[in-house]
């Protein structure tokens, strides 16, 4: 891997690689989820401000819907009532990191972010709400873009002083799976 496909990162990781694979079995989670949390683990909902994005620990990991958002009574769009997901992160701000099973214009299995996150409306639900975005297309491409490019590869607040080399690359995907974004706006 050469230098322009990789960058160390010197925040703290937002999971970590567990010494020996453990059993995971719920069936609750989809079969990635399980595949990851077998040889991995989150820092914790709660870890440290110096972790600026959280992955939650197998154990914390919880099924949502729109109710459990948080977000008062009005919904973008009535198909919104149906959201279904699983929290599997937040990262330093108020944005929370979803596993979707459905929600209206985004694929399940898509990695949503959803807060004060500044995009929206998220995958291909051009009415859908302000404050979410689609992070990638499934939950190992989310991984493996934060195993590459650090911290900046999750697509959550991509921070000016990355590399922009990075930053530009990160943003051009992530208009693509928001194509009624700001980043898509924007031109990336």
């Amino acid at each position: 891997m050469s230098d322009e496909d990789s960058i160390d990162d010197e925040i703290p990781p937002a999971y970590l690689r567990l010494a020996r694979p453990r059993e995971v079995s719920r069936h609750d989670l989809p079969e990635d989820l399980n595949r990851f949390y077998a040889k991995h683990d989150g820092i914790g909902l709660d870890a440290p401000a110096d972790h600026d994005l959280r992955l939650a620990k197998y154990d914390e990991i919880i099924a949502v819907g729109w109710e459990d958002l948080g977000v008062g009574e009005g919904l973008p769009d009535p198909r919104w009532k149906d959201f279904r997901a699983i929290r599997i992160g937040r990262d330093f701000g108020f944005n929370t990191v979803y596993y979707v099973q459905w929600a209206p214009g985004v694929t399940a299995g898509s990695i949503l972010a959803f807060g004060d996150i500044d995009d929206g409306p998220a995958g291909q639900d051009r009415g859908g709400t302000v404050g979410a975005c689609v992070l990638a297309a499934c939950f190992d491409d989310w991984i493996g873009r934060m195993e590459r490019y650090g911290r900046d590869g999750s697509g959550i607040g991509v921070p000016i002083d990355s590399p922009e080399w990075i930053r530009d690359k990160i943003l051009a995907e992530l208009a693509a799976l928001n194509p009624y974004g700001r980043y898509a706006k924007l031109g990336f």
